[in-house]
């Protein structure tokens, strides 16, 4: 196929996408919206989770999240090889890039033995952004 004819299927295939995602968001809440929903919805405000009634599930997400500093506080007296089974320890580095960049150039002893560190994965070619035709 022609790479012209290509490029505007692709604008246009897009175009489309985007107008059915944002109808698709509309009716969504627009659904939300009904004494159905909020019937079906209701038993789940107090503990979150999902039901399902008709083909529709509704959903109410509910995240845990523990306090670190009384986490720490409960296990700063318990030996690590005796935590409780549903209790890990994780450490993770973060290196800013930029950061690293910076003293790379005005420090590069200090920063040598941090490259047998890093590397760097590339991913797949894809087409990250298409402009409209009128953008072009």
């Amino acid at each position: 196929m022609d790479y012209d004819l290509l490029v505007i299927q692709l604008r246009s295939a897009l175009k489309k996408k985007s107008e059915i995602e944002k109808h698709i968001g509309v009716v969504k809440r627009d659904l939300l919206d009904t004494p159905e929903i909020r019937e079906q919805i209701a038993p789940l405000h107090n503990e979150g989770g999902e039901k399902t009634q008709s083909g529709i599930t509704v959903e109410i997400p509910k995240k845990h999240s523990w306090d670190q500093s009384i986490l720490a506080e409960i296990l700063n007296d318990i030996p690590q090889e005796k935590w409780p089974s549903f209790v890990d320890r994780l450490t993770t580095y973060k290196v800013d890039m930029r950061s690293f960049t910076k003293a790379a150039v005005s420090n590069p002893a200090t920063t040598m033995p941090f490259n047998r560190a890093h590397k760097i994965e590339l991913g797949k070619p894809k087409i990250s952004k298409v402009k409209e035709e009128k953008d072009v």
